[in-house]
C-alpha cells in the first residue's frame, strides 16, 4: 500500500500513524529515508495541484464572466421592473375611473404649476429608489415620505491624527440629516454600498477651514458628538457644494418659518383677491391687538439660535472654557428675556449639551490612570473642577477633587524608595503626606467658597486621611525589633508635621496622639521589660538567687 492510498483513506489517523513509523524503524537512518520519502510525496502532489490550476484556469475565467453577465442581467431586470412600476402609478394617478375628490377651494394651483410639483416629487422618488439599489440596507432611511436628497457624491474618509486615508465612502445629503455608505471593495452588482450611519442636521457641527498645514486639501469637518468624521472631497468644487448645501439645510431647519414664507411667496408671488369680501392682510391691518402682539415678540438674535450647535463644537474640539463662558451668558439672556416657545426649545437643547459637558468634565476627574495622576499634582485638574463649579456641581467637584488627591499622595508614598535607614525612609514619608495636605488645603481654599458643607467635606477628608497615614506609619514604626531612641526621634518628627497645620486652621495633632498612644504605651513596656531582663541576666548567680 503506496503513501498516496494511506493518507488519502478515510479512516488516516496522523497519531497512530507517527506511532507506527516509530515503532517499525529502527535507527536514525530509516527515519531519514522516511522523511525524503513523504519530502518526495509532497513535492509531487504540489507539482500535480498546480498542473491542475492550469487546466481549470481557462474555466475559471469563464465562469467569471458568466457571472458577471449574470449580475448586468439582474441589474437590467430590476432597472426595467422600476420604470414599469412607475409607469403603472402614472397610469393610476391620470385614471378616469379613479374616484377624485370634489374641489371646495375655488382657487386651484395652474397647470404648469402642478407639472412642475409632480415632476419634483417623481425625480425625487428616483433618486430615493436609485439610493436604495446602491446601499444596502438604507431602506429605513428613505421609507419617510417628507425625505427629500439634496446632494450625493463620492468622500474619502481620513483620520483626523495620522491624517491618512481610512476608508472610501458615499455622502447622501437629505432636507433633514446626512447618511453616510461604505464602499465594499469585493462585491459585485450594483449594491456597492452598505449603510453605516444616518446623523441628523441639527447635531451636526460643521468645520470647513482646517489650519493644520498636515491637514489635504478639500477636507470639511463634520463634529458628530462623541466621533469626529474627516471627509475629503475629490476637488474644490464638490467640497464647496457640500459645505454650501449643508450649511443651507441647518439654517432652514434653525428658521422654518421663515423658509416656508419664503418659499410660498416664491410659489405663488400673485394672489387674486374677490372684490366682494376683504382680503385676509386687510382684516390684520384692522385689529389692532393682533399687530401689538406681532411687535411684542421679537426675533432671537443670531447667536442664540446658533448657541447649539455652537456648543456641539466646542465640546468636540474639548474648548470647554469657551462653551462655559457662552453658556452663562446665555442664562443672562434668558433671564431679562420672557420665555416663548422658540426660547424654551433652545434652552432645552443647552441644557442637553451641558449635561453632556458635566459627564465629561467627571469623566475627566475619575478615569485617571496612576501615571497621570502625578502629572501636575492639584493644578492638573484645576480646569475641570473649576468648571463644574461654575455648573453648579460645586459638591461633585468637591468629591472628585478630594478623591484625587487621595489618589496622588497614595502614589507618592509609593513612590518613595526604602534606602538606607528606617528613620529616614519614615520621616520622608512624613514630609511627603503633611506637605501634600497642605497644598491641597490651599487649592482647596482657592477652588471652592468656605461654606459650611464645604468646610466639613474638607476637616472629614484630613481626618480620614491622617487616620489611615498614621495606621499605616504605626505599623512600620513599631515593630518587635524598634528602638526607643528611633521610636522617639519619629514619634517628634511626626508631630512637629503635624503640627503644621495649625496655621491653616485645623488641629490634628490630638487625632495624632491618640493613635500614636497605645503604640508609645506598648513599645515602652516592652522596653522597660527587656531592660529588667537584661539586668536579670547581667546579676552573679548567688545575688539572683537572693533576688528571687
Amino acid at each position: 500500500m503506496s503513501l498516496t492510498d494511506v493518507f488519502a483513506s478515510k479512516d488516516f489517523d496522523p497519531e497512530k500513524y507517527v506511532s507506527d513509523v516509530g515503532s517499525q524503524c529502527v535507527g536514525g537512518v530509516e527515519l531519514i529515508n522516511h522523511k525524503s520519502k513523504l519530502q518526495t510525496l509532497s513535492d509531487e502532489t504540489h507539482v500535480a495541484l498546480k498542473k491542475n490550476v492550469f487546466q481549470h484556469y481557462e474555466q475559471f475565467i469563464e465562469t467569471a464572466k458568466d457571472i458577471s453577465y449574470l449580475a448586468g442581467e439582474m441589474y437590467q431586470i430590476s432597472q426595467m421592473l422600476r420604470d414599469q412600476k412607475t409607469l403603472v402609478q402614472n397610469i393610476l394617478d391620470t385614471s378616469i375611473i379613479a374616484k377624485r375628490p370634489t374641489p371646495q377651494v375655488p382657487i386651484t394651483p395652474t397647470e404648469p404649476e402642478a407639472k412642475v410639483k409632480s415632476t419634483t416629487v417623481d425625480d425625487n422618488r428616483k433618486k430615493l429608489l436609485t439610493l436604495l439599489e446602491k446601499v444596502e440596507g438604507a431602506a429605513e432611511v428613505i421609507e419617510h415620505d417628507h425625505r427629500v436628497l439634496i446632494h450625493e457624491g463620492d468622500l474619502l474618509e481620513i483620520d483626523p491624527d495620522s491624517y491618512s486615508a481610512v476608508q472610501r465612502k458615499r455622502g447622501y445629503l437629505f432636507n433633514d440629516g446626512i447618511m453616510l455608505a461604505q464602499w465594499v471593495p469585493n462585491r459585485r452588482g450594483p449594491q456597492r454600498y452598505k449603510f453605516e450611519a444616518f446623523y441628523e442636521l441639527g447635531a451636526i457641527g460643521l468645520v470647513v477651514n482646517i489650519r493644520d498645514p498636515e491637514c489635504p486639501k478639500c477636507v470639511f469637518k463634520l463634529l458628530i458628538f462623541p466621533s469626529v468624521h474627516l471627509l475629503q472631497c475629490p476637488n474644490q468644487q464638490e467640497k464647496d457644494a457640500w459645505v454650501n448645501n449643508i450649511e443651507g439645510q441647518q439654517k432652514i431647519l434653525r428658521n422654518p418659518i421663515k423658509s416656508v414664507n419664503k418659499s410660498m411667496s416664491i410659489e405663488s408671488p400673485v394672489t387674486e383677491t374677490n372684490p366682494g369680501f376683504p382680503s385676509i392682510d386687510s382684516e390684520r391691518a384692522k385689529s389692532p391687538e393682533d399687530s401689538s402682539m406681532v411687535s411684542l415678540q421679537h426675533p432671537l438674535p443670531e447667536w442664540v439660535l446658533d448657541i447649539p450647535e455652537d456648543l456641539d463644537v466646542w465640546i468636540a474640539q474639548r474648548n470647554f472654557i469657551e462653551a462655559v463662558n457662552h453658556y452663562e451668558t446665555f442664562l443672562e439672556f434668558v433671564e431679562s428675556q420672557q420665555m416663548s416657545p422658540s426660547l424654551k426649545d433652545i434652552k432645552s437643547k443647552v441644557e442637553a449639551r451641558i449635561k453632556t459637558l458635566i459627564e465629561i468634565l467627571v469623566s475627566d476627574l475619575e478615569i485617571m490612570t496612576p501615571a497621570k495622576i502625578l502629572q501636575g499634582g492639584p493644578r492638573s485638574i484645576r480646569k475641570s473642577v473649576d468648571l463644574l463649579v461654575r455648573l453648579g456641581r460645586e459638591n461633585q467637584a468637591s468629591q472628585l477633587f478630594l478623591a484625587h488627591r487621595s489618589a496622588y499622595i497614595k502614589q507618592r508614598l509609593k513612590q518613595l524608595k526604602t534606602e538606607g535607614r528606617s528613620q529616614i525612609y519614615l520621616d520622608h514619608m512624613a514630609v511627603i503626606f503633611f506637605s501634600n495636605i497642605q497644598e491641597t488645603m490651599k487649592e482647596y481654599k482657592r477652588s471652592f467658597s468656605f461654606k459650611t458643607c464645604g468646610v466639613s467635606s474638607l476637616v472629614v477628608w484630613v481626618n480620614s486621611e491622617v487616620v489611615n497615614f498614621a495606621n499605616s506609619y504605626c505599623r512600620l514604626l513599631f515593630g518587635p525589633q524598634a528602638h526607643l531612641s528611633s521610636v522617639s526621634q519619629s514619634v517628634a518628627n511626626l508631630r512637629a508635621e503635624s503640627q503644621q497645620l495649625i496655621e491653616f486652621g485645623m488641629d490634628i495633632t490630638c487625632t495624632v496622639d491618640s493613635i500614636l498612644l497605645p503604640h508609645i504605651e506598648r513599645t515602652v513596656t516592652d522596653a522597660k521589660d527587656k531592660l529588667i531582663e537584661a539586668v536579670k541576666t547581667s546579676l552573679p548567680f548567688g545575688m539572683r538567687l537572693e533576688h528571687l
